[in-house]
């Protein structure tokens, strides 16, 4: 009970109340009140009609129990209040008064108002004002038998409510238990998924420096990229369709690229060197690269291995991003894509 939040609580109030509803019916009275701004209150509040327990007294004596329920109940006692009592002393009143709130903190912790009430009857059950003298004939023990015997089962049926509460508060923690384990386990995927890219891509650099240190030494030059033992990148860019460069083109593009091998930022991959190269099949690019800003997951594949990112993060990405477009136009470099 103690270790409840509001809405289990909340919940709980409300299984009570549908059983105070089924076991008093009638005799069970809701109570809204709507505030100044036509808002219903937040905890319940109700009245249960009472009479004593004995079949004669009833016609005679009878009262009103006024309850209104606390956030926090169980765990705290409701506001009590005794209402239209009838066959009863002021004596007798003011004396039950006192009783039901120091009958209910014995029973905090706990949903307590169907014994508040049974306690309630037998109190006036022994202490009324009635005048008239009680004959107990077979007739009356019949029907005290019969009043006992709904009196047990009515207990056997907030027993059996209880049991069926407690069977699914334990379900529903059963599946947050499920449902823990197995994001956790997602994360787990998620994590060893970009390790596995990480060490991917750093064997596929390796071997491409291998590459680029071997066509070098020979004096040639990779067709597709490669890499060296010396922390650079080789990347050549082939033109899958033929396009025509006038030497003047060739020129302008010779000064672009000695233009950006001149930025040097660490979210930017930093060209070291470039020559365009003709070829029978038409122009190859050559560009030499710093192989450590190179070896950087992109973000394109860090998003692809983790299929999302929290907010904060993709704050601190485009920041990023805009930082670098800031340096890149302040040096009068557009940024061009694919």
């Amino acid at each position: 009970m103690a270790g409840l939040n509001q809405d289990e609580l909340a919940e709980l109030q409300e299984n009570e109340l549908e059983a105070l509803r089924a076991i008093y019916m009638e005799d069970y009275q809701p109570i809204t009140i709507p505030s100044a701004w036509k808002t219903v209150p937040s905890t319940p509040e109700f009245r249960l009609h009472l009479l004593p327990q004995e079949e004669e007294l009833k016609r005679h004596v009878s009262i009103d129990l006024r309850v209104k329920f606390t956030k926090t109940y169980p765990k705290t006692i409701p506001d009590l209040k005794i209402e239209n009592p009838r066959g009863l002393s002021p004596a007798q009143v003011q004396e039950l008064t006192k009783l039901v709130p120091a009958q209910a903190k014995t029973l905090v912790g706990q949903e307590m108002m169907y014994e508040l009430a049974s306690f309630v009857q037998e109190f006036i059950t022994l202490n009324n004002a009635s005048l008239f003298i009680k004959h107990t004939s077979f007739h009356e023990q019949m029907l005290q038998r019969v009043e006992q015997t709904t009196k047990d089962e009515r207990e056997r049926a907030i027993e059996a409510m209880n049991k069926q509460q407690e069977l699914e508060m334990e379900a529903r923690l059963n599946a947050d238990r499920t449902l823990d384990q197995k994001i956790r386990e997602d994360l787990m995927r998620k994590e060893e998924l970009i390790k596995e890219e990480r060490r991917r891509q750093k064997e596929l650099k390796n071997k491409q420096q291998e590459q680029f240190a071997d066509d070098y030494q020979d004096g040639g030059h990779g067709s597709s990229g490669g890499g060296s033992g010396y922390g650079l990148d080789a990347v050549t860019v082939n033109f899958e369709v033929p396009i025509m460069i006038s030497p003047e083109d060739s020129q302008d593009v010779e000064k672009e690229l000695s233009r950006i091998k001149s930025l040097r930022y660490h979210h930017l991959v930093s060209i070291l060197e470039s020559r365009l190269e003709r070829t029978p099949n038409g122009w190859n690019l050559h560009v030499l690269v710093d192989g450590g800003s190179a070896n950087m997951t992109s973000l394109e594949a860090f998003i692809n291995i983790a299929g999302s990112v929290k907010l904060e993060m993709a704050r601190k990405f485009l920041r990023e991003l805009l930082q670098t477009l800031v340096y890149l136009h302040s040096n009068n470099v557009i940024h061009k894509g694919k």
